[in-house]
């Protein structure tokens, strides 16, 4: 027995070799991605607080525009996080009318934070090391070419934590297995030139292209209270001035229970609450017209402007935290299909589409059994 374990024990160690030697040698082919060095070493985006997107200005002839110094002029967005606990909170900012209006975070995310930590500088990703002028220009790298990203932290001034230069798109336009995915890059203190591997990276320096139009989110599961105001709003109301008021005990509690309005009905019926809250959380913004001032004299006339100095319907949801969320809708737009609204959760006037008044102007005997 002793002499058959001896005999095994020696195959063992003479097959397990080969596959040794494989795995050392398959070393030098395969390299973990911890082991590539980073375009932008330590960057992450717990460390970015504003982002800046650019790109060079064209005069008629196609041309770059420069001042009368020679410098670039560039057109440009600005992103800036407004909550370091929040990574989801960007707004636009910067010199624009719609500074203070809410961003896709999606976009900010898939389009600037993930890539520019994503981009890598090992061998094969390295098109070419110092780039000629020339070259540069031929893979849309050239200053006057490039969208160019740059990203600042939070410290007093900023600091730059990453700035990338963005160039063509590597496929040349062509489909298929044999097409090259990805864009040529370079981070803007040097001139290698970098493949990144990626399917789309186009950026937009039009404001309205990050909004984000969901500016109103509702969590319908977490609300304790809903009132519901309309100010003579059908000829067919039947009441002056509507106003409901219903609510539950918690979050999880299923019966809704009457506390003001229609007191000749019933029950409330909770499918209809339900369905009504349902309604309101999928409210979308068509235009951000224009920012709120602080309380006083231009508030009350800006309001007035837009009818929603007495608005003549508003809704109030009360969550479980404590939050009120509240829609006030105004004056229908002229030649449009759209009502001019308030949110609570943003400091603009906005439009909203004409559905927003079918779901909140509603006879209060809707939410309760015949009596």
């Amino acid at each position: 027995m002793k002499r058959t374990n001896l005999i095994l024990g020696v195959l063992a160690l003479v097959l397990a070799i080969p596959t040794w030697l494989t795995l050392r040698d398959d070393r030098t082919i395969f390299v973990s991605l911890d082991d590539v060095p980073a375009l932008f070493e330590g960057f992450t985006a717990a460390n970015v607080a504003v982002v800046d997107v650019a790109v060079p200005q064209r005069g008629e002839d196609g041309a770059a525009v420069r001042d009368d110094n020679g410098n670039l002029q560039f057109d440009s967005v600005r992103l800036q996080r407004v909550d370091q606990d929040d990574e989801a909170a960007w707004i636009l900012s910067g010199d624009t009318p719609l500074a203070g209006v809410p961003v896709r975070y999606e976009m900010v995310r898939d389009l600037i934070l993930e890539p520019l930590g994503e981009v890598q500088l090992g061998d094969e990703a390295i098109v070419r090391r110092d780039a000629a002028p020339d070259d540069l220009r031929r893979f849309g790298l050239a200053d006057d070419q490039a969208t160019r990203i740059r990203c600042y932290g939070a410290a007093n001034p900023p600091p730059i934590v990453a700035e990338l230069l963005l160039g063509s798109d590597a496929s040349g336009g062509q489909v298929g297995e044999d097409a090259v995915r990805g864009y040529f890059v370079r981070a803007a203190d040097s001139n290698d030139v970098v493949l990144h591997e990626r399917v789309y990276w186009l950026l937009s320096v039009e404001p309205n292209a990050w909004i984000d139009r969901k500016a109103f989110t509702l969590p319908v599961d977490e609300a304790v209270e809903v009132v519901l105001c309309n100010r003579d709003t059908r000829a067919q109301d039947r009441y002056p001035d509507d106003r409901c008021v219903v609510a539950r005990a918690s979050a999880t509690a299923p019966d809704w229970e009457r506390r003001e309005g229609a007191e000749d009905r019933g029950a409330v019926r909770n499918t209809e609450i339900h369905g009504f809250l349902r309604s309101l959380s999928s409210l979308t913004v068509e235009q951000f017209l224009e920012p709120l001032p602080g309380a006083g004299p231009e508030l009350d006339a800006l309001l007035g402007r837009y009818g929603l100095a007495r608005p003549q319907t508003w809704v109030e949801v009360a969550l479980a935290d404590g939050t009120r969320l509240r829609v006030e809708v105004g004056n229908e737009v002229p030649g449009q299909n759209q009502y001019y609204v308030r949110l609570s959760t943003i400091p603009f006037v906005v439009t909203a589409g004409e559905w927003v008044l079918s779901a909140l102007v509603r006879d209060p005997t809707d939410w309760f059994e015949p009596r």
